[in-house]
């Protein structure tokens, strides 16, 4: 005995709407990311150096689903400190979580921010 669904044309209708209206909303949030993302790299006193996918030791790709979208991931990021400060070295960190950030202060040494042998 085969048991068949049946549904309205109506009920297909409302769940792809459902299913696009998510996408879309997925899709807004990515790009909006990646806009974020290359608002900081802009920032004076921020470089990034994008992945390579040559070297063991980088991570070579974007985070998440970013890559999708052909946002280069981020290996190293320098940060002079003098220009960001703790919640702002924060919201980069949030922003750019498969890289590394090397801070700097001008007549410091370099220290690694999250630490090297954690």
């Amino acid at each position: 005995m085969s048991i068949r669904l049946q549904f309205k044309f109506r009920s297909f209708v409302a769940v792809i709407t459902i299913g696009c209206l998510c996408l879309g909303g997925w899709v807004a949030h990515q790009r909006h990311w990646i806009a974020l993302r290359q608002a900081a790299l802009a920032m004076d006193g921020i470089q990034g150096n994008p992945s390579s996918k040559h070297s063991i030791h980088d991570k070579p790709y974007s985070p998440h689903t970013l890559w999708l979208f052909g946002e280069p991931g981020q290996s190293v990021i320098h940060v002079a400190l003098d220009r960001l400060h703790g919640e702002e070295l924060q919201e980069m960190r949030a922003l750019f979580p498969e890289a590394r950030f090397v801070v700097s202060q001008p007549g410091e040494p370099l220290f690694h921010w999250p630490p090297l042998n954690p």
